[in-house]
């Protein structure tokens, strides 16, 4: 039986408000993302010339645009970390978590080969542990964590909450499709708000699984 350690209500208004409140940096930030996937693409599209032509060339451009990508899926991870705990972000920051690509690369194809063996096997457990351990970006940018350390706090954090995580990625995943219908532009709203609604569910979970501890209260001194 799910245990209720997050409310979707709160963390997707929480999301939702918060873009509002800072709409222009996310557009900014998003429109940066997009110019460097589009700058890329451009690159190593079959209509360019001179490098993109080029064998070699292009499995560069290919290999470097796969680590811009990552470097800046940490950066956001890290934004949205930022505002849900209060603390002020720069578009710079996008580029800030660079120092965490090899473990996000091991944590992801473990998590990739934990998902295809799941799905191998009789489908629900891929989807089962795509839900578990999907948290683990967080743990590594914000604990430092290794791949299987992280992967390992997701798992526990989810635990429990498996049924409510799997109804509120469907329904981050409406959103996101609104967002497309309202003529694409909509994503430039819909995806801050969903991205920083996961974020802030992480905080929650994370939260619950490790309760702060009781403030000690002074002993009173003892008479003579």
């Amino acid at each position: 039986m799910d245990e209720k350690k997050f409310d979707w209500r709160e963390a997707l208004g929480w999301g939702w408000r918060t873009t509002k409140e800072n709409l222009g940096f996310f557009v900014r930030l998003l429109l940066i993302f997009v110019l460097v996937e589009l700058v890329f693409g451009l690159l190593t599209g079959p209509s360019g010339s001179g490098p993109s032509r080029a064998g070699l060339a292009v499995f560069l451009l290919v290999l470097l645009q796969v680590v811009a990508r990552v470097v800046m899926e940490l950066g956001m991870t890290r934004i949205n970390l930022n505002f849900v705990d209060g603390q002020p972000s720069e578009l710079r920051d996008l580029f800030g978590s660079g120092r965490f690509f090899w473990p996000y690369l091991g944590a992801s194809l473990l998590y990739l080969l934990a998902i295809v063996i799941g799905l191998i096997l009789l489908v629900i457990p891929g989807f089962y542990l795509a839900i578990r351990l999907q948290f683990f970006p967080y743990l590594i940018v914000e604990r430092g964590m290794g791949p299987v350390e992280a992967l390992r706090k997701s798992a526990a954090i989810t635990r429990g909450s498996v049924w409510r995580l799997f109804l509120f990625s469907l329904l981050l995943i409406g959103v996101n499709i609104l967002g497309l219908l309202a003529l694409v532009v909509g994503l430039f709203v819909t995806v801050p708000t969903t991205m920083l609604a996961m974020a802030r569910v992480y905080r929650n979970l994370l939260e619950a699984d490790e309760p702060a501890a009781p403030e000690a209260v002074p002993a009173e001194p003892v008479q003579a």
